[in-house]
């Protein structure tokens, strides 16, 4: 059982930004977020999606939403990210 008294691995640090995120910003970085961690999710579980559906959505989807496209991520790309 853990005692609670081992130092953690991990060190957090919290800056503070110079200047406030505007809610452009903000929202553009929230998407690509959301974007990044459905795709990992998405390669992680390959049996839970279909590529090429004929089916036509039952709503739109929303602007987060992740189409799944047979092409990869480049290095550059998700280096940008990073």
């Amino acid at each position: 059982m853990p005692s609670g008294t081992r130092k953690s691995k991990c060190t957090f640090r919290g800056i503070v930004a110079p200047e406030p995120i505007s809610a452009s910003e903000l929202d553009t970085a929230e998407r690509v977020l959301v974007r990044l961690v459905a795709l990992a999710y998405a390669s992680d579980h390959p049996d839970r999606f279909t590529l090429g559906t004929d089916e036509p959505p039952e709503k739109p989807p929303s602007p987060s939403a992740v189409t799944l496209v047979a092409r990869t991520a480049s290095a550059a790309e998700v280096t940008q990210y990073e």
